[in-house]
């Protein structure tokens, strides 16, 4: 059982990470808006936010293809625990400075970032965890995988769409 849980795991993570990287560069105004916010979040100087902007799009494409081939899966849900942990720091850090700055984490967003985010990243960096103790996928059942990567698929969109699912139960 738990080797289905590996390969549901992984494709979650495969999918949010690609669709983190690809959505902060389909294009240069996505692109400069990320880095605007993540020089807010991480208080850097101006010159300093593109080259984080760039970093940060590399290591999240880096851990979608570490967590997709199996001999380095592992170290891909390790970097993915350790990169999700590291943003909700940073996430934490400008609720702190009291900095209003808009969820650029799956592209463009009017939600600003909140503790629903440190939420959210903590709880999939959780989930990264749990895959580092199960073993990779081997002899599966096609059912089993199939059951498997639907399962991923539900987790990844839950955690892309997020802020949406969050609004929709906000009561005001």
């Amino acid at each position: 059982m738990w080797h289905y849980w590996n390969l549901g795991l992984r494709c979650a993570f495969v999918a949010v990470f690609l669709v983190s990287a690809a959505s902060k560069v389909r294009g240069r105004s996505a692109f400069a808006e990320f880095a605007a916010s993540a020089r807010a979040i991480g208080g850097l100087p101006a010159g300093r936010a593109a080259p984080v902007a760039v970093a940060v799009v590399a290591v999240e494409a880096a851990v979608a293809v570490l967590t997709a081939l199996p001999a380095t899966a592992t170290a891909g849900l390790g970097l993915a625990a350790a990169v999700l942990v590291g943003f909700s720091a940073a996430i934490v850090r400008a609720l702190r400075r009291e900095q209003t700055v808009r969820c650029r984490c799956f592209g463009p967003s009017a939600t600003p970032l909140g503790r629903v985010h440190v939420v959210r990243n903590l709880a999939l960096a959780a989930l990264a965890v749990t895959g580092l103790y199960t073993g990779p996928p081997a002899g599966l059942a096609p059912a089993g995988v199939v059951l498997a990567l639907c399962a991923g698929a539900l987790v990844a969109a839950v955690a892309v769409r997020f802020d949406e699912i969050v609004e929709l139960f906000l009561i005001r």
